[in-house]
C-alpha cells in the first residue's frame, strides 16, 4: 500500500505542471471522500489537499468528493448527481480494471457496476420520495462539492 518515491515524484511534477492550466480558469479536482479510510486514498487525498494550500492560495478551487466502497456520500451531502451512458460505465470499468490491484481480493468493476447502478435505483426515491416514479437512469455517479476560497486555505466547506 506504500506509493514509491518514483511515483510520488511523477505526481509532484504532473501537480506542477497543472498550475499553467488553471490561471484563467477555476480548478477542479476529483478526490474521494475525506473520510475515506483505503490507504492509497488517504495518501491522495492529504497530496492534494497539501497541493491546494501551498501551490493553488491565488486561486479558488472546486473539490468534487466521489463515493468508493469505502465511503458513500449521504443524500443531503450530495450535490452533483451525473447520469452515467453505458459507454462511460464500460469506460469506469476499463479504467479500473487497468490497476490489477482492483481485481486480485476484490472484483472492483463488479463492484463498482453494482454501486452505481444501486445509486440509480435508489437515489430518486430518497431524494424525490417513495411515491415518485422513478427516473430513466441506469447508472449514476453522485459527487459532493467542497469551495475552497482564497479567503480560508485551512479547510474546505460545503456547499449546498
Amino acid at each position: 500500500w506504500l506509493i514509491h518515491d518514483e511515483t510520488r515524484f511523477c505526481i509532484i511534477k504532473k501537480g506542477d505542471s497543472l498550475l499553467n492550466v488553471y490561471k484563467y480558469h477555476i480548478p477542479l479536482f476529483l478526490i474521494p471522500r475525506s473520510n475515506d479510510q483505503h490507504p492509497t486514498h488517504k495518501y491522495c487525498i492529504d497530496f492534494i489537499l497539501k497541493f491546494i494550500r501551498e501551490k493553488m492560495k491565488h486561486h479558488n478551487v472546486e473539490i468534487w468528493e466521489y463515493d468508493s466502497p469505502w465511503s458513500t456520500t449521504e443524500p443531503y451531502n450530495i450535490n452533483v448527481i451525473l447520469p452515467l451512458e453505458k459507454h462511460a460505465i464500460f469506460a469506469k470499468l476499463q479504467g479500473i480494471s487497468m490497476h490489477q490491484s482492483q481485481e486480485v481480493r476484490t472484483k472492483y468493476t463488479n463492484v463498482a457496476w453494482a454501486k452505481n447502478k444501486s445509486i440509480a435505483e435508489t437515489l430518486p426515491e430518497l431524494l424525490f420520495g417513495f411515491s415518485g416514479g422513478g427516473l430513466d437512469w441506469e447508472f449514476l455517479e453522485v459527487f459532493s462539492i467542497k469551495l475552497w476560497e482564497l479567503k480560508d486555505f485551512t479547510k474546505p466547506r460545503n456547499i449546498g
